[in-house]
């Protein structure tokens, strides 16, 4: 627990800096409130963070000193702004007593939750191999040869590097994901925060909704709350749908977030000169979300259309999104044709005559296997379409892909009333997060229609509907209830402080009660017996009866397809692996 608040509070002030230096470095001004800048600028900075760890394993190996002196340079390099000095001085003295005590409480409790042993098959399957090798070796070349999975590249595993040293023993590869829903719970009290004080915008009454239903869903969901303890991307990526969603919910005058109603705000926006450089803001986090997992691909194209669509004729506005899109996907791009020969791996999308890429056989059976899932049923009775079979089959799989296609239904409906809204209030954002929520669908039941995957995209037009909906009726019937509420609150809030605290303190305490040792780590990642063998000139472990090589230290394979050798035998593991040519 101690472990994941150090590593917590460290990230919070360099994903700040970083955000807010690259914030006022593009010129985006329009988030007005103190709360919205400062939580975007974190979840700009861990992304910008990620992907600048990604690109640095490219020439380094990514272990906390190298992390550490990167990170550190990149925010001494912000902070030569002005302008992010100033933020930054703001952001600090924003800080009272109350909030620094109901932070703490908050750490605590999310150290409480996330401090538990790792039980995703993932990250047993590939997941901690990959933050190994990027720790020790950085990007190699070949690596998906040893083990296709490894060419599963992500920005995550880069950003989780360096936090993972050996020395620490596969004890806390869950600190990521529980940094990602820190920052979402952070969010989530900053909108309702605006909420009781009666200064709420569509945007904040959207993000309340969603983050709530979310981390309700995770919690709730078994395999997404395991997902949760663990470095799974998949965590990340989901969060960064509804982060995207609100950013360009806030991409629009005050007076039309406010959906009609009469909720006064004193201080004005602010304006973007050169035209709204807020578009950039989803583009940012899309791109982020992409270079996290492949499974933001539908977030990345949306948040595409929507610059394309609502900035037509900005044409320098293009060419600013353009290279921040370039230099965040860059490092992806490349390290995805380094271990693996293909640009989108495991996509066959685009490969290339390298070495180290697979055979179109081993391609193709990768594809297949991560985003063919309609061959995953088995062929269709004679005069049945493969399509038809397939979908049928997957919806009486479980009560959850049932519950996922009721929902579907639900969202198809409440389009219209969001729709509506938006044509008659002339708020089309609205109507790009209907075009966001489609287009996510669509893709994933072509590809793999996971509950992880899909199921952000669709809660985004019902919590949408619900926001609209609740914004409506809390002005209408809940003025007076909201500043009784507020009065109760600021004259009570260092009691509410404390209490909150005692709140953490005692879920704690029952977190702890088989393993005091989780004061300070969680527990170890299992241990699964290995053999040693050797493929060539190339030693690795073989775990024992399995595929899962979970806490084994690298290199760690069960089979490996190819006849492989080390690409310099001088340099080993470092220098990576090709396929060995006959003589």
């Amino acid at each position: 627990m101690l472990y994941f608040i150090s590593v917590w509070i460290l990230l919070l002030v360099i994903c700040s800096i970083i955000g807010t230096g690259v914030l006022n470095t593009l010129g985006v001004n329009h988030f007005d409130r103190l709360g919205d800048r400062w939580i975007v600028s974190e979840w700009v900075g861990m992304v910008v963070l990620s992907v600048g760890l990604l690109a640095v394993s490219l020439v380094l190996p990514v272990n906390s000193l190298v992390g550490l002196i990167f990170a550190l340079l990149v925010c001494a390099l912000c902070c030569l702004n002005l302008l992010t000095r100033y933020d930054l001085t703001t952001f600090i003295s924003s800080l009272s007593k109350q909030k620094i005590i109901g932070y703490s409480a908050l750490f605590v409790a999310i150290a409480a939750l996330t401090s538990s042993e790792v039980t995703w098959i993932d990250t047993g399957l590939y997941h901690y191999s990959l933050i190994q090798w990027l720790n020790q070796f950085g990007t190699v070349r070949g690596l998906s040869l040893l083990f296709e999975n490894l060419g599963f590249t992500s920005s995550w595993f880069a950003l989780a590097a360096p936090l993972n040293p050996s020395i620490l023993d596969a004890r806390v590869t869950a600190v990521t994901n529980g940094f990602a829903s820190l920052l979402i719970v952070l969010h989530l009290l900053i909108c309702l925060g605006y909420l009781i004080e009666g200064k709420a915008r569509v945007s904040d009454w959207f993000m309340s909704v969603f983050a709530f239903t979310f981390l309700l869903f995770t919690v709730a969901y078994p395999p997404s709350r395991i997902i949760l303890i663990s470095p799974s991307p998949d965590f990340p990526v989901g969060l960064l749908v509804g982060v995207t969603a609100w950013a360009i919910l806030t991409d629009a005058p005050v007076s039309l977030q406010k959906a009609g109603t009469e909720t006064e705000f004193n201080q004005p926006q602010k304006t973007d000169q050169q035209g709204s450089k807020g578009a950039i803001v989803p583009l940012i986090l899309a791109s982020g979300a992409l270079s996290f997992k492949l499974t933001g691909l539908p977030l990345l194209f949306t948040a595409c259309l929507y610059l394309v669509g609502n900035y037509r004729f900005q044409m320098r506005l293009w060419l600013v999104a353009a290279g921040v899109v370039s230099l965040l996907l860059l490092p992806f791009f490349v390290v995805n044709v380094l271990t693996s020969g293909c640009l989108l791996f495991p996509s066959t999308t685009v490969c290339f005559d390298l070495p180290w890429t697979h055979d179109t056989e081993t391609l193709q059976s990768v594809a297949t296997d991560t985003h063919g899932w309609t061959s995953w049923y088995g062929a269709p009775p004679p005069g049945i379409p493969t399509w038809l079979w397939a979908t049928w089959r997957w919806l009486n799989e479980g009560t959850g892909n049932k519950a996922m296609a009721f929902l579907l239904g639900v969202s198809a409906i409440l389009s219209i009333y969001v729709l509506k809204v938006a044509v008659v209030q002339r708020y089309y954002q609205l109507i790009w997060l209907v075009v966001l929520s489609i287009t996510g669908i669509m893709f994933f039941m072509l590809t793999s229609p996971f509950q992880r995957f899909i199921m952000p995209y669709v809660l985004l037009v019902p919590t949408l509907a619900i926001a609209l909906y609740l914004m409506n009726r809390s002005q209408q019937q809940m003025g007076l209830f909201q500043s009784k509420f507020i009065a109760n609150i600021k004259s009570h809030h260092l009691l509410v402080s404390f209490a909150t605290l005692f709140l953490a303190a005692v879920l704690t305490v029952g977190s702890l009660s088989s393993n005091y040792f989780k004061l300070f780590l969680p527990p170890r990642m299992q241990r699964v017996p290995i053999e040693q063998t050797q493929i060539n000139d190339i030693p690795y472990h073989k775990p024992v009866g399995g595929e899962l090589c979970w806490a084994t230290d690298i290199p760690c394979a069960y089979g490996i397809l190819h006849d492989i050798t080390f690409r310099d035998p001088a340099q080993g593991y470092e220098a990576g692996f090709v396929q060995r040519v006959e003589q």
